[in-house]
């Protein structure tokens, strides 16, 4: 069980470097960090669709890319 579970991280951190390695995804992270630098707002980010996409992936919402209200919605709420 020990030797599956350290297996499986070894194969996590190669597919995260491979991942990173990959020209699109620079670009796409080169754009996200460039909008998120200059934004005044959450909209500034969500109104641009690289930046969206980005945001909404890493936090695990990428089948919910194209629902900006939702998204403003879930990240203006009070979680308490």
């Amino acid at each position: 069980m020990k030797s599956a579970l350290t297996n499986a991280e070894k194969n996590v951190a190669k597919q995260l470097e491979q991942t990173a390695k990959d020209p699109q995804i620079k670009k796409d992270l080169d754009r996200y960090e460039k909008v998120v630098k200059s934004a005044k707002s959450l909209d500034d980010v969500l109104n641009d669709p690289v930046a969206r996409r980005v945001f909404m992936t890493a936090n695990g919402l990428k089948a919910y890319q194209d629902y900006t209200g939702m998204a403003k919605k879930v990240l203006a709420s009070d979680p308490a």
